[in-house]
This record gives C-alpha cells, sequence and structure tokens, in this order.
C-alpha cells in the first residue's frame, strides 16, 4: 500500500498504526488518514508518488489555452505548473509551494470548477460518442447478417422454382437455362456493403481536395550575427579539423563538416547582442 505522499507501508503495518482515524505517516510525519492508503500501480516509487501528485494538482490547475490571451502566456502558464509538480515530488520548498496552490486556488475558485464541470461533460460526450459507435457497428453487423439471410432464402427459392418446373416438364427458355443456379457465397458483396464502401470513397475525395501542407523554413532568433549559410561554410577559411574523419554512413545519410560547423556558429552567435 501507498499513501499520498508516496511512503509504501504494509497492511499488518496500517492495522497496527491506524487504531485512531488519523496518524502520522512513519516516513515524513505528515498526517493522514486510513484511507489516503492505496494499491501501488508502478515498480518505481518516484514515478508513483509523480503521478499522484500530478493528479492532484492538475486538478485544481486546469486552465486551458483559450483561457489565455496568447500562446506565450499558456506556455508559462505550463511550466509554472510542472515546476511546482517538481518541487512537490522532490520535498523542494514545500510550505512554499503549498500557499502558492492555495492562493491560486481561492483567486480561481469559479474558473476551476467551471474548467472542471467543462472536462467532465467532454469525457461524458467522448464516452456517449464511443457507445454510439459500438451501437452502430452492431447494427450494421446485425443488418448485413439478415441481408444474407435473405440472399440465400431468395437462392434457395429460386432453386426451387426451377426444379418444380424441371419435374413438371415445363420447358425453360434458352435464357433461363443458360443461368447457373444461384448459390449465394459467404463473401459475396451485398448491397449494404456497397453503400458503404461509396460513402468511404466520397469521403475520401472530399479529404484529398483539401489544400496540402506548404513548407515554411525555421527562423532562428538567435539575437545576435547570422550564421553563414550551410552552402559556404567551407570556403570561409573556418577550422575543421575537429569533424575531418567522418564514416561512410554518415556521408551518405547526407551528413557534412558544413553542418557541424552551422551548429557551432549558431552556438558562439547565440545572445551575443543581450542587452545591447
Amino acid at each position: 500500500m501507498i499513501n499520498e505522499c508516496g511512503h509504501k507501508m504494509c497492511e499488518n503495518c496500517m492495522n497496527t498504526i491506524f487504531t485512531r482515524p488519523t496518524a502520522p505517516c512513519p516516513e515524513c510525519g505528515q498526517p493522514l488518514k486510513k484511507s489516503d492508503y492505496r494499491e501501488r500501480q508502478f515498480d518505481d516509487m518516484y514515478i508513483e508518488r509523480d503521478v499522484n501528485i500530478r493528479k492532484e494538482i492538475m486538478r485544481d490547475f486546469n486552465k486551458r489555452e483559450e483561457d489565455f490571451d496568447t500562446l506565450e502566456e499558456y506556455n508559462d502558464y505550463l511550466e509554472n505548473v510542472e515546476e511546482m509538480i517538481h518541487k512537490r515530488v522532490n520535498n523542494i520548498n514545500i510550505l512554499e509551494i503549498s500557499s502558492e496552490i492555495e492562493k491560486y486556488k481561492k483567486d480561481n475558485r469559479d474558473q476551476i470548477y467551471r474548467n472542471r464541470r467543462k472536462q467532465e461533460q467532454e469525457i461524458r460526450d467522448t464516452q456517449d460518442k464511443f457507445d454510439r459507435d459500438i451501437t452502430d457497428a452492431e447494427i450494421r453487423r446485425d443488418e448485413r447478417r439478415l441481408e444474407m439471410i435473405r440472399e440465400k432464402q431468395r437462392a434457395k427459392e429460386e432453386n426451387e422454382r426451377k426444379l418444380d418446373e424441371l419435374i413438371s416438364g415445363k420447358k425453360l427458355s434458352p435464357q433461363q437455362e443458360e443461368e447457373p443456379v444461384n448459390r449465394p457465397k459467404e463473401n459475396e458483396p451485398i448491397s449494404f456493403a456497397k453503400k458503404e464502401e461509396i460513402s468511404y470513397k466520397l469521403t475520401l475525395n472530399k479529404h484529398l481536395k483539401e489544400e496540402p501542407y506548404v513548407y515554411t523554413p525555421m527562423r532562428l532568433h538567435l539575437n545576435g550575427p547570422t550564421p553563414p549559410p550551410i552552402e559556404i561554410i567551407d570556403t570561409l577559411g573556418y577550422n575543421l579539423y575537429f569533424c575531418n574523419s567522418i564514416e561512410g554512413n554518415r556521408l551518405a545519410g547526407g551528413f557534412s563538416v558544413n553542418v557541424a560547423c552551422q551548429r557551432v556558429l549558431q552556438e558562439a552567435f547565440t545572445d551575443l547582442y543581450y542587452n545591447m
């Protein structure tokens, strides 16, 4: 068994320690209830503690990207949440983090509640869609089965009709004589399946008509001088001794000394204009 502070205890020790409703954790002294203990999910205790604390914090820190004016603000918020989780997991500034969490919960109580309800509704909608998909699949399977049964029945009735005509001495027309006796096949396409195939092709063609992806070269914000283009680096007199010995398989993969040299120049030029 493991408690919310991430320390484990066997069931016998739990029954011995928790003679009263609450008792301190033997490892860290945090007041706990017997109901706070649960079964372990991971062999690694660090991962177990990380997952438990992450669930606890993310329950309150549940803001979404649409709650922020810019993507940068949202990324800063996520970074702050990850930093709090890291400190809680590693027991760094516990009192400071706890007070920060309580202050956040107090200041954002209404928004936390709204986002919880929104998340719960999304989970219900996803489950409902999943259930509908299963139901629709079962309905389609039943319809295909009934269609196959009808095809077999029609083929059987046609065969019996032809046999009755032969027995009664009624002469078949040349067209009827050339027609083979209908014997339904298990995997023979049926009308319902054909409809599904046509619908799928129409949907696929619709998606294929969408605008293709257009590649945009990445721009590096070095806050410093721009490194020379990779195509002319080897003509500018840089000392490339550190990568002269290149294995053949790397050359075959498209690697060149210019790639390594440009990377070194990028690192050297980064933030040279800082505070300028």
